[in-house]
């Protein structure tokens, strides 16, 4: 599906303002981290479904070792995609 006419040239005008208005620098590469939100907020949402669909529940409580781990591995790969 492919959008064109007035509609997209306003959402396109007005997403531009809203870049410029948060990064006049041009120093943070904003259509970047928007294509890595939405590719996560795709994943988890599929992973939802898919665990709602097999019936299965999400756990009623994590170990503090578990986030701590979760915490420190989302850390790294921050740090590793930074570089």
């Amino acid at each position: 599906m492919t959008f064109t006419g007035p509609l997209r040239e306003q959402a396109r005008s007005h997403l531009h303002q809203v870049g410029g208005d948060y990064d006049p620098a041009g120093e943070v590469n904003l259509p970047g981290f928007a294509g890595s939100m939405t590719a996560y907020g795709v994943a988890v949402t599929a992973l939802a479904a898919l665990a709602r669909a097999r019936g299965e529940q999400a756990p009623e409580r994590f170990a503090v070792v578990d986030l701590l781990v979760g915490g420190v591995a989302a850390h790294k790969l921050t740090r590793l995609r930074a570089d």
